[in-house]
């Protein structure tokens, strides 16, 4: 079974993304998918454990999409990582094109 490492940033876009967490988690569940799953903790890297996992999809801004790339970096994983814009400006997902709506 693949794994998901589902990251989400609770104080991005004031708070919103957090009441959607657990229908994302379920999405993936429903799609085959064992999640971890859990709000991101910037003062740790959120891949000890994890080194692992065959995706990553992360809920936020600018600044938490920044901060998973850059400790995956770290590690030097390279894994598919998903985003879901959840953040207040969110211009990298304005940018792409992506859905505003996180589900």
């Amino acid at each position: 079974m693949k794994q998901v490492l589902f990251l989400y940033n609770p104080q991005s876009g004031k708070g919103k993304i957090e009441k959607d967490s657990q229908a994302i988690g379920e999405m993936f569940r429903q799609a085959g998918y064992s999640i971890v799953d859990g709000p991101i903790d910037f003062s740790r890297n959120p891949f000890n454990g994890h080194e692992t996992v065959d995706l990553v999809v992360v809920a936020g801004g600018d600044g938490t999409v920044n901060y998973v790339v850059n400790r995956m970096r770290e590690r030097g994983l390279s894994l598919e990582l998903g985003i879901i814009p959840a953040g207040t400006a969110n211009d990298f997902a304005g940018i792409v094109g992506m859905a505003k709506d996180p589900l």
